[in-house]
């Protein structure tokens, strides 16, 4: 441990910029259509912070910090990370949840002609804390490995990508180098830079520039939080809380157990991170216990019927028993087949919020607004064009069937811990979690189990949700809203009102 200490300290020599205001972000060059929303939401930062530097690779994680708008010298700080993997919580925390921006797109859209405007987000969490929006794993939005390594993919992880996630493309953009024996004559992959011709890394838990593993993840998380303490000082004493959602649940849990493993080795107060909370939406925890529930939900809701309910008892059957097996990517392509059923079975149904029928999330002006050549600029995020790297969700194919159960035993004892679900969400909603929550194995199992389910209300008397506490745990059920409860059409007034009732040790009720 006192030489991954040393690996820490010497990324974070080699990683920290000359100074701050290199990275700063004028509030007046971000394009409000209000000078009293600007003013609100004031200058904030943004850039790269290099976490890993090998000589075949530099690897940078993208960060935008916003100070809080009330008492910043003294509010907590809040890092959000995005699911996946490979979601960007620029794109989607920042701009579509709980952050403090919302883009308005005007006619007659380019990438070199600033066509928008921004406004403030009335239900921002910025309003009361310190918060880092950070696009992780690397190759995430705008974080980066430079210069991608050639990819070897497996014959079963090709055919996993071709049948679910390529949807017919023969060209995916943004790049990665790949090989596979059947991959070119399927399809072709880009690349901004030249691979260069071996990946050698630091240790086994990166591959070819990215992460994979969780330990991986962890680790560059770790990093990037060191950095940014000697980047941002005053933000040291702080109180630190991680927030997240879906693939959250991988990453919030193993990111947490190793910043307590790290604090626990630390040799001084001042190595240490002081993480004090966790929160996690919609979470991706347990997949062999959360596979089974979709059947059930869809038929109790109407989605599906009894026949095709059966059907889909193969692929989930097929999937759990290639976790039993450890056969992750077949686990992985199972799931994949059971969606696609389900897919077919509800005419194409938004599983992150089925009021929306068979129609996308409306997030498409966002990524337009990060592609301007002018808001890479002022965000100075010109390393790599805005979009996730494929090798993101490639590097941690074999992470995603695996289960973080088992960490929350010792997360509870440690942190106080917010799962919370939005009840119109079909993915990782309600029933999936209350699986999986139910078998937490920790001292407050039966007592949490038993505990009053109480009615949530504003302070108006509009009902909220559910909630159900027990020492260190809550859970929070959100009505109106689905997978991505912060957002504008979600639960934004009362996720506030959640996460300060969390983060500020109130109750609930």
């Amino acid at each position: 441990m006192r030489l991954a200490l040393a690996l820490l300290c010497s990324a974070v020599a080699l990683a920290q910029p000359a100074k701050r205001s290199d990275h700063l972000v004028r509030a007046n060059q971000l394009g409000f259509s209000d000078s009293r929303d600007q003013q609100k939401v004031g200058d904030s930062y943004a850039g790269h912070l290099v976490v890993r530097k090998t000589p075949a690779y530099e690897a940078g994680l993208f960060y935008w910090y916003f100070r809080a708008e009330e008492n910043p010298e003294t509010a907590p700080l809040v890092v959000w990370i995005q699911g996946g993997p490979g979601g960007s919580s620029v794109e989607d925390g920042l701009f579509f949840e709980m952050g403090p921006l919302r883009v308005e797109e005007k006619d007659g859209w380019s990438p070199k002609v600033p066509t928008y405007s921004l406004r403030r987000n009335p239900y921002t969490w910025t309003r009361k804390y310190n918060m880092i929006f950070l696009d992780q794993p690397v190759g995430t939005g705008f974080s980066y490995v430079d210069p991608p390594t050639p990819m070897v993919m497996s014959d079963k992880l090709h055919n996993f990508w071709t049948r679910h996630l390529l949807n017919g493309r023969t060209r995916v953009q943004p790049p990665f180098a790949a090989q596979s024996s059947k991959l070119d004559a399927t399809f072709q992959f880009t690349d901004q830079t030249q691979p260069s011709s071996s990946a050698p890394t630091e240790d086994g838990d990166f591959a070819h520039g990215y992460a994979a593993n969780e330990a991986g993840v962890s680790k560059d998380f770790i990093t990037f939080m060191l950095v940014f303490y000697d980047l941002f000082p005053e933000t040291k004493n702080l109180s630190l809380h991680l927030t997240s959602e879906s693939y959250g649940g991988k990453y919030v849990p193993e990111i947490a157990a190793a910043i307590a493993k790290h604090n626990d080795d630390a040799s001084s107060a001042a190595q240490k991170i002081p993480l004090t909370t966790l929160a996690i939406g919609n979470q991706w925890t347990d997949p062999h216990t959360q596979i089974g529930v979709h059947p059930e939900h869809f038929l109790q809701i109407g989605l599906i019927d009894d026949v095709q309910a059966g059907l889909l008892s193969e692929p989930i059957e097929r999937a759990r028993e290639a976790v039993k097996r450890e056969d992750w990517v077949g686990g992985l392509e199972a799931r994949g087949d059971m969606f696609q059923m389900l897919s077919v079975f509800t005419g194409g149904i938004n599983w992150y919020d089925f009021r929306l029928g068979n129609k996308g999330l409306p997030v498409q002006h966002i990524e337009r607004y990060l592609l301007q050549e002018q808001t890479q600029k002022t965000l100075h995020a010109q390393k790599k064009t805005f979009g996730t790297d494929s090798a993101v969700f490639m590097s941690l194919a074999t992470d995603n069937m695996k289960t973080t159960l088992p960490l929350f035993p010792d997360l509870l004892k440690r942190y106080k811990v917010l799962l919370y679900q939005g009840h119109f969400d079909l993915r990782d909603g309600v029933v999936s979690n209350s699986r999986w929550i139910e078998a937490i194995d920790w001292d407050g199992r039966v007592p949490f189990k038993f505990a009053n389910r109480q009615v949530w209300t504003s302070s108006e008397g509009a009902l909220q949700g559910y909630v159900t506490q027990y020492a260190n745990l809550t859970r929070v059920v959100l009505l109106g809203c689905g997978h991505l409860a912060p957002a504008d059409d979600g639960c934004p007034a009362a996720s506030l009102e959640m996460i300060t009732r969390h983060i500020d040790n109130a109750k609930f009720l």
